[in-house]
C-alpha cells in the first residue's frame, strides 16, 4: 500500500488476514482472496483500501512423469485445462500447441516439459529418457556387398531380423523391405527398415526458384542425397531458393550403387516485403529483383515493366500483395501502406534521473515500426531507439519520428530531479537538515522528523545505512544513503606483540572500519615485517570524528632475520668417498627451534652424510615456522671417477705363468700396487694364474680405487685313483678290481691296466672294473687332460697271485633227478685229498681219496635217512705243498 496526505513520514499500516504491519507485505494465496489495509498517521487520521488477488487453478499434465526409451514413437501429451502451449526438448517448435512429444529429439537423460495455460499458470513434468537410436532407414542395391547399417547407439546392443548379423552386418540378397531391430541391455529396442531394390529416380521438369521446398521421390528409400539445393540429405528435401540458377546435379546413393537427376531452376526473386506512406511520391520498387524483364502486378503498380509504384492509390493500413512474373514463374512481395503515426497523444513527462525508455509500439505506439527518431536525448542501441532524459536534460522537447518519408512528432517534458548529497552522522550527533538542489519538496525515510525542512535525527533513525527520499513539487524522486555511525572504541583485533621477520603482508583489520591507520606514522592498512625491519614499531588507529572519535595505540616487535652459516663453502673429495656437510642457523625469535631442509633428497637435520658422484652444490633452507626462510649453499667438488682397464696374456695351464697389464684414466699418472708378498708395484705383472687385488692411485689427486685382476689360466688338473680291494696281492681266483677315481679337473684321458687289454677312455665319475686273466704284477696308469690341453699322470702297481681253494656242498638231494644227486669236493690248487662222511654217531659212512670221488648218500648199498651228516677232509696245496684240513656239514634231503 502507498499512503499520502495526513501527517507524512510515520504511517502505520494495519492489514487483515494476519499480515505484518508493513507498507509492503508478501502473500501466497491458494484461493482468490481480498486483502484490506488501514493506514493511520501520527494524529490518528485513517484511510482504508482493498485489493483482490485472483488465484487461477494450476494446470495438470495428464501424463505425469514418464520413463521412455528414446526409440518410442512420437505421442501426444495432454493437460487440463486444454488450450495452452507446450515447451521442452522433445516438443518441436511447430508442435507447441498440439503437444506432440518426440523422444528422438532429446539427446540428454532427462527432459523437463512445461505446459502454460491461457492464464499463464505453468505445470511441469520430468521425462527420463533412456538412450537408444536405431538410426534412419537404410537402402541397398540387390546382391551388393554386405554393409554395416547406420545407427545402433549406445554401443553394446544386438541386431536381429532377416539377413542381418547381431553386429549389424546386413546382406542385401533379395529385393524387398526388411524390418530389423536393435535391442540394448538397457531394456530399449528400436526398429527400422532396410529397403533393397534398384534405384528408381523421378522425372522432374523445370521448377521456379520461388516454389516451396519439396521432397524428391526416389526408391528404395534410405539412401543419401547430395547436390546444390538439397537441405536434408536423409529425406531428399530440395529448396529451389537454395539451388543454383539453371542446372543442378542431384545425386542419390545407396549401398552398392548411385544414380542422379538434373533439376533446372528458373531464377525469380521479387525482393523483400516493405512499408510505404500513402503521401509518398511514386517510386521504383527497391531490391535486386531477378531476372530483369518480368511483369509486375498489384493495385499500386503504375508501370508493370519498370516496377514504378504509387502507395497513394491505397488507403491507410492497406497491404498490397505484388506479383512478379517471368519465364512462367511467379514470386510475391507485400507493401504495407501505412501513415507514419505516434499513437499516444499525451505529452511524455519524465524526470531527469529516470532510466531511458525504448521508443517502440509498446511505449508510444509507432506505425510503422521501421522508422527512425531524431531530437534531443535520442539514442540508437542496436536496432532499438531510446529516449534518455539524463542526456536531454530538463526542458520541453519535440521528438520526430520519420518512416517512409512521413513523419509524426512526440512532445516530451523532462523535469529536474532533486540532487541529494550523501551524509554521515554519529549516533550521538544532534538533528540536522539535509540538503537538496530543489526547494519545496517533501522528505521521507527513517530518521526524518520534519518532512518539509528535511530535518534528520540520527538517534531516531538508529545505526546503519538509511535510504532517504526527496520528492520534488513535479513528482521527481531522488534517493540518498545516510549513514549513522555508532560510537565504537577504536581497536585492532588480532594484532600481536611480536612478529617474525618475514616478507609478507600483515593485514590489520581495525574496527570499526573507516578510520585512519598509521604504522610508524605512515598511513596504510598493512605492513611488511621484512621491509620495516627488526625492532620496535608503533601502530595507531583513529576512527570517527566529533562525538564518535576514538583512538587505539600499540607497539609491535619484529624479530631478527634468519641466517645460516655453512660448515665450509667448498671442499674436494674423491669419487665414491663420503663427506659430512653441516649448517648452523641464527636469528628468528628467541628460543626458536630451527628446521633444516636440504635439497638433493637429503631430508632434514643440521648434518648430512653425502656421497656425490660429480661436483654438486648442496642447498639448505632454514625455517623456524614463522620467519622468512634463510638459505645457504656449499659445493663439494668430486674428482672424476678412476676408470681402470687391464689386459692379460694368454690363458695357460695352472703351473705355467702369464701376465696382466694395467691402465687407468683420466690422466696417465698412476701407481699400481699388487697384493703380492712383498707387494709388487708397476703396471705389468707376470705370475701363475690367480686373482690379485690391485690398488690404483691417481698421483695427481691422491684418489685411489681397488681392482680385482684375474690372470687367466686353466684350472688345476691332478690324475689320482685308488683300487678296491686295497691289498698287497689279490687272488687269481677273484682277479677283479674296482677303480676309485680321485682325479681333479680332468676332462679327457685314458686308462692302461698293464695287461694285454686295450686302453680304456677316461670319463669323470664313471664306475670302472677290470679283471686280470693271469697271475703277475701289473702297473695301472691314468693319463688325463683338460680343455686347455694341460695334462697329469698317475700310476699304481697291482699284484695277482696263485691261490688254493676247496669247496663242498652243504646239501644234496639223491633222488636221481640229475640235480644235486651226490656229494663231491671241487677246487683248484689241490694236489691230493682224503675225505670221510660220518653219521651222528661218528660212524664212517663213506671214504673218498680224490677230487673225483662222489657220495650218493648210501651206506652199505642202501640210502641213508634224511638228516645232517659230517664231512672231514685232509688235502695238500700244490703251490705251498702244505697240509690243510676242512670240516663241515651236509644235509641229505629227499
Amino acid at each position: 500500500a502507498e499512503a499520502s496526505g495526513g501527517v507524512p513520514g510515520n504511517y502505520i499500516y494495519t492489514w487483515d488476514n494476519g499480515l505484518p504491519a508493513n507498507e509492503e507485505v508478501q502473500v501466497c494465496p491458494v484461493v482468490t482472496t481480498t486483502y484490506n489495509v488501514t493506514v493511520t498517521d501520527e494524529l490518528g487520521a485513517t484511510a482504508t483500501n482493498a485489493i483482490i488477488l485472483t488465484v487461477n487453478p494450476r494446470p495438470i499434465i495428464d501424463n505425469g512423469n514418464l520413463n521412455l526409451c528414446q526409440s518410442v514413437d512420437p505421442f501426444f501429451l495432454t493437460a487440463t485445462p486444454p488450450g495452452g502451449t507446450w515447451s521442452g526438448l522433445g516438443i518441436d517448435e511447430d508442435e507447441d500447441e498440439s503437444g506432440l512429444y518426440d523422444p528422438g529429439l532429446v539427446d540428454i537423460a532427462q527432459d523437463s516439459v512445461f505446459y502454460e495455460d491461457e492464464n499463464g499458470c505453468i505445470a511441469v513434468i520430468t521425462i527420463d529418457i533412456t538412450a537408444l537410436d536405431q538410426g534412419t532407414d537404410d537402402a541397398s542395391c540387390p546382391n551388393a556387398d554386405t554393409f554395416l547399417v547406420s545407427g545402433g547407439t549406445p554401443m553394446g546392443g544386438t541386431w536381429s531380423g532377416l539377413n542381418i548379423s547381431p553386429e549389424g552386418i546386413f546382406t542385401p540378397t533379395d529385393t524387398g523391405s526388411f524390418l530389423v531391430t536393435y535391442t540394448h541391455p538397457n531394456g530399449c529396442a528400436g526398429t527400422k527398415t532396410i529397403n533393397v531394390g534398384e534405384i528408381q529416380m523421378p522425372v522432374l521438369d523445370s521448377i521456379c526458384q520461388s516454389e516451396d521446398p519439396f521432397l524428391i521421390a526416389a526408391t528404395p528409400f534410405g539412401g543419401i542425397w547430395s547436390g546444390t539445393g538439397i537441405i536434408d540429405e536423409d529425406t531428399g528435401e530440395f529448396d529451389p531458393r537454395e539451388s543454383d540458377p539453371d542446372e543442378n546435379k542431384i545425386y542419390y546413393q545407396i549401398n552398392g550403387c548411385m544414380d542422379s537427376i538434373t533439376i533446372f531452376t528458373k531464377q525469380i526473386d521479387a525482393g523483400f516485403d516493405m512499408g510505404a506512406c500513402p503521401d509518398e511520391s511514386p517510386f521504383i520498387l527497391p531490391g535486386n529483383w531477378n531476372p530483369a524483364g518480368g511483369i509486375w502486378s498489384g493495385i499500386g503498380v503504375l508501370d508493370t515493366v519498370t516496377g514504378q509504384y504509387d502507395p497513394g492509390i491505397m488507403m491507410d493500413e492497406f497491404n498490397d500483395t505484388l506479383t512478379y512474373t517471368i519465364n512462367g514463374c511467379i514470386d510475391e512481395r507485400i507493401v504495407y501502406v501505412r501513415y507514419t503515426e505516434i499513437q499516444t497523444d499525451d505529452i511524455l513527462e519524465m524526470c531527469s534521473g529516470d532510466e531511458r525508455i525504448p521508443l517502440n509500439d509498446e511505449t508510444v505506439g509507432v506505425i510503422p515500426n521501421n522508422g527512425s527518431w531524431s531530437g534531443p536525448g535520442i539514442q540508437l542501441s542496436g536496432d532499438e531507439w531510446y529516449f534518455n532524459p539524463a542526456s536531454a536534460g530538463p526542458g520541453s522537447y519535440q521528438l520526430v519520428y520519420d518512416a517512409n518519408t512521413c513523419t509524426d512528432t512526440l512532445l516530451v517534458t523532462v523535469f529536474s530531479s532533486p540532487i541529494l548529497s550523501p551524509a554521515s552522522f554519529c549516533i550521538e550527533d544532534n538533528p540536522a537538515e539535509l540538503t537538496t538542489s530543489l526547494s519545496g519538496g517533501e522528505w521521507s525515510g527513517p530518521g526524518i522528523i520534519n518532512a518539509f525542512s528535511g530535518v534528520f535525527d540520527p538517534q531516531v533513525a538508529g545505526e546503519g545505512i538509511h535510504t532517504i527520499q526527496n520528492e520534488s513539487a513535479n513528482g521527481c524522486v531522488s534517493e540518498v544513503d545516510i549513514t549513522v555511525i555508532p560510537f565504537a572504541l577504536a581497536d585492532i583485533p588480532g594484532i600481536e606483540d611480536e612478529y617474525c621477520f618475514m616478507d609478507t603482508m600483515i593485514i590489520l583489520n581495525p574496527t570499526p572500519i573507516g578510520g585512519i591507520l598509521l604504522v610508524d606514522g605512515i598511513a596504510g592498512e598493512t605492513f611488511n615485517p621484512s621491509l620495516i625491519g627488526s625492532g620496535i614499531h608503533t601502530v595507531q588507529y583513529s576512527v570517527g570524528e566529533g562525538n564518535c572519535y576514538s583512538e587505539f595505540n600499540s607497539t609491535v616487535e619484529i624479530g631478527e632475520a634468519l641466517s645460516v652459516q655453512m660448515s665450509f663453502i667448498s671442499d674436494t673429495i674423491c669419487y665414491g668417498d663420503q663427506i659430512t656437510i653441516s649448517a648452523t642457523a641464527a636469528g628468528g625469535l628467541p628460543l626458536t627451534e630451527f628446521e633444516y631442509n636440504w635439497d638433493n633428497n637429503l631430508g632434514f637435520g643440521r648434518n648430512q652424510l653425502v656421497q656425490p658422484e660429480s661436483p654438486t652444490n648442496y642447498t639448505v633452507v632454514i625455517e623456524d615456522g614463522c620467519s622468512d626462510p634463510a638459505m645457504g649453499s656449499l659445493e663439494v667438488f668430486v674428482h672424476p671417477e678412476i676408470n681402470v682397464n687391464y689386459s692379460t696374456g694368454q690363458t695357460v695351464c695352472f703351473d705355467d705363468t702369464t701376465s696382466a697389464t694395467m691402465s687407468a684414466s683420466p690422466g696417465n699418472d698412476y701407481t699400481f700396487i699388487w697384493d703380492t708378498d712383498p707387494p709388487f708395484t708397476g703396471p705389468i705383472i707376470e705370475s701363475y694364474p690367480t686373482d690379485f687385488e690391485v690398488e690404483v692411485i691417481n698421483n695427481e689427486t691422491g684418489c685411489s680405487v681397488s681392482e680385482e685382476v684375474e690372470l687367466p689360466g686353466f684350472g688345476p688338473i691332478t690324475a689320482n685313483f685308488g683300487v678296491s680291494p686295497n691289498e698287497e696281492c689279490i687272488s687269481i681266483l677273484d682277479p677283479t678290481i674296482e677303480i676309485l677315481d680321485f682325479s681333479v679337473g680332468a676332462v679327457f684321458g685314458n686308462w692302461n691296466f698293464g695287461d694285454s687289454t686295450i686302453n680304456e677312455s677316461y670319463n669323470l665319475g664313471d664306475f670302472l672294473e677290470h679283471t686280470y686273466e693271469d697271475v703277475g704284477t701289473y702297473t695301472i696308469s691314468l693319463n688325463v687332460s683338460n680343455e686347455g690341453g694341460c695334462t697329469s699322470q698317475s700310476e699304481m702297481t697291482v699284484c695277482v697271485e696263485e691261490d688254493t681253494r676247496l669247496f663242498a656242498p652243504n646239501a644234496i638231494t639223491p633222488n636221481l633227478d640229475g640235480k644235486n644227486d651226490s656229494f663231491q669236493f671241487i677246487g683248484v690248487g689241490v694236489s691230493s685229498i682224503r675225505w670221510n662222511i660220518y653219521n651222528r654217531y661218528g660212524e664212517v659212512l663213506f671214504t673218498g681219496n680224490s677230487m673225483d670221488d662222489k657220495w650218493y648218500a648210501t651206506y652199505k648199498g642202501k640210502p641213508v635217512i634224511e638228516g645232517v651228516y659230517v664231512f672231514q677232509a685232509v688235502y695238500f696245496s700244490e703251490y705251498t705243498n702244505t697240509e690243510q684240513k676242512m670240516r663241515g656239514f651236509v644235509t641229505v634231503l629227499y
